[in-house]
């Protein structure tokens, strides 16, 4: 049986806050997961306040300035690739996730649990 998404958007009477969370920051570049959540967070943002959190930098200087004027927040927390390494290595070795390791004590950080609050 399959949902329809977009009538259930359409059952929402009032705006959501969403926090939109991607590895990359989103865009109109050729690598699809950019440009599908470019188109994510523009359809979002028509009905809901959307924080777009972004763990990279954005490549497309037009594409950016469109979801920031879109989105209620835009937080970008960049990453170094030998931090990425290091705390992932570190993480092995004791036995977590590497995913959750690789993003423990990124900048901005502090400010995530904020975000998740109602």
């Amino acid at each position: 049986m399959a949902i329809d998404i977009a009538a259930l958007g359409r059952q929402t009477s009032s705006p959501m806050r969403v926090l939109y969370v991607t590895n990359r920051f989103p865009g109109r570049s050729t690598r699809g997961d950019q440009l599908r959540a470019y188109h994510h967070v523009r359809a979002l943002a028509a009905r809901h306040a959307i924080t777009l959190l972004s763990f990279g930098q954005p490549e497309d200087a037009a594409a950016a300035a469109e979801l920031r004027a879109c989105c209620a927040e835009t937080i970008v927390a960049p990453r170094s690739l030998a931090s990425i390494l290091a705390q992932g290595l570190w993480g092995w070795m004791r036995g977590e996730a590497l995913q959750v390791a690789a993003y423990r004590g990124m900048p901005g950080a502090a400010q995530w649990s904020r975000l998740c609050t109602p």
